[in-house]
């Protein structure tokens, strides 16, 4: 096999802050981000643990606040915040 992957994007812990609570949740998730190196556009990316998107959100602000999860079925989740070329480190989420 011959294949050539090329990363695009850097996990870059050191430009993100993000917090959820309460976690494991019965219910739905609150979620605190501060992007530092903010380029005016970001996303929250949500993940379940077969790697798939599950959700996705435009972040207009470089500090937030949000809420998600009402709906997600029991189980392991991830989420991402990326920016510009820039990802957080994943953060798990257990819905009960």
């Amino acid at each position: 096999f011959n294949h050539r992957v090329e990363a695009t994007r850097n996990i870059d812990s050191n430009c993100f802050e993000l917090g959820v609570s309460p976690n494991p949740s019965g219910n739905h998730f609150n979620i605190q981000y501060e992007i530092k190196a903010w380029s005016g556009v970001a996303r929250l990316m949500l993940y379940n643990n077969l790697g798939q998107l599950v959700e996705s959100r435009v972040l207009s602000d470089a500090k937030g606040n949000l809420r998600l999860g009402d709906e997600l079925e029991k189980g392991l989740y991830v989420i991402q915040i990326q920016s510009g070329d820039s990802l957080s480190s994943g953060m798990k989420l257990i819905k009960q």
